[in-house]
């Protein structure tokens, strides 16, 4: 008996004791900066300073000045444990064709944005990650050099004030660190959204059936928890580019499909955590986004060009 109320008393300290590390590495929330503000100051957020002659309940004019900045948790950040602690190296900030080809950026855009740091910013700093911008992908683009995407990241810098930098900015090491760290936090926030079923809407099978593989005449469907895309089942004769579906690429054109896939999803979760009302969340029924593949060949002969609309709960990209 002895032994027995022994061995539940240190599985219960050792329950105990990891209890509170898990709780801490919970605590911090790396997406926190894409909800919408609500009523409530959020912690850790100063409140700004109003000083007003003869007290807030002063009658007719009387001088009040207000202090903006600096207001902690906004301008000055405060470290937490959670924040990872890196030297970052910022890349190359020389013009050349393959950098403006890895990042599949214009020209003129890689000059701007890598020249315009350079005389105020040393090449390598030391800095928290404390939080991402917008989405990454670890499929990137299966028919670009580039493999991957990582999200822009806000940097707390040294001096206590915070800094976006966005994808490109920084040497593939610290890119694939990015990455990794987001895959995992996206992941984590996917496991937050509601768990309602979506239904395809009706007519879809009629209009759009899943009658053909990629390569084949006919129409084919991608399905995802929120998304139905729906698009030719073949690479048209006449034009070079098809990632959806290509005739010479065929694994690239699944990757690419793939992709779209858990992008959409990430994207799905980060705006559902933000606050957006996404599709058909106040409705009785809820059917999945509708998303027309177009650039795409249908039935062995029927071009899907492009278009800009959709409508409600459906788009053409």
């Amino acid at each position: 008996m002895v032994k027995r109320k022994w061995i539940f008393g240190l599985t219960l300290f050792i329950l105990t004791s990891l209890a509170p590390a898990a709780q801490a590495a919970d605590e911090y929330n790396f997406f926190a900066g894409a909800r919408y503000p609500g009523p409530a100051r959020a912690p850790g957020v100063d409140i700004y300073k109003v000083e007003q002659t003869g007290g807030p309940h002063a009658k007719g004019y009387q001088r009040r000045v207000v202090d903006w900045w600096p207001r902690k948790g906004v301008d000055i950040i405060e470290v937490k444990s959670a924040m990872p602690l890196r030297t970052w190296t910022l890349r190359d900030r020389e013009l050349n064709p393959q950098a403006v080809g890895e990042h599949l950026m214009l020209g003129i855009e890689t000059l701007t944005r890598r020249l315009s740091w350079k005389w105020k910013q040393a090449t390598k700093f030391k800095a928290h990650l404390i939080g991402f911008r917008g989405l990454g992908n670890r499929y990137g683009n299966p028919f670009e050099p580039y493999r991957f995407y990582c999200p822009a990241v806000v940097l707390r810098m040294a001096d206590g004030t915070k800094r976006c930098f966005t994808r490109g900015t920084f040497v593939k090491e610290d890119e694939k660190f990015i990455l990794d760290l987001y895959l995992k936090e996206i992941a984590r926030l996917r496991g937050k959204v509601s768990k309602a079923k979506y239904a395809i809407r009706p007519g879809i099978d009629a209009s759009w059936p899943d009658s053909a593989k990629p390569g084949q005449p006919g129409t084919m469907r991608v399905q995802s928890e929120h998304f139905v895309w729906m698009s030719g089942s073949q690479h048209a004769p006449n034009e070079s580019y098809s990632p959806w579906v290509n005739r010479d690429y065929p694994e690239k054109a699944r990757l690419y499909r793939e992709g779209s896939v858990t992008f959409a999803e990430d994207m799905w979760a980060h705006h559902a955590y933000a606050g957006v009302l996404m599709p058909y969340w106040d409705r009785p029924q809820r059917y999945k986004h509708n998303i027309t593949v177009c650039g795409t060949y249908r039935d062995g002969h029927k071009w899907l060009a492009g278009y800009a609309g959709g409508g409600y709960g459906g788009c053409g990209i």
